[in-house]
């Protein structure tokens, strides 16, 4: 048996729009982006103000950073290469340029 979740209410980033629909996921796949998805035999989530983008496992990540005594084990290189290996989503790095990069 298929388990299948309808997400509603989100805007959806999708070829580079913003729509504002519904996305149904099932058994981990997405299946359709549309407005009033059939909903039998689902879970609903409410994501009325909420942002969704579909496909990005992390859409924030932090390769390198120091932090106080410690500094993350991923390079931009290296973290960018186990992103590549999962995703076909490219990864978003926080920039080292901003004032609050280092602590």
């Amino acid at each position: 048996m298929s388990k299948a979740t309808i997400i509603r209410g989100a805007a959806i980033i999708q070829g580079g729009e913003e729509v504002r629909a519904d996305l149904l996921i099932e058994d981990t796949v997405i299946a359709a982006i549309g407005s009033k998805l059939d909903a039998s035999g689902t879970s609903e989530v409410d994501a009325t103000g909420c942002l969704l983008l579909p496909g990005i496992i992390d859409a924030h990540v932090q390769f390198g950073i120091h932090y106080r005594d410690t500094v993350a084990s991923d390079n931009f290189e290296s973290g960018s290469l186990a992103a590549a290996a999962i995703s076909p989503f490219q990864p978003r790095e926080h920039p080292p340029w901003m004032p609050w990069w280092r602590v």
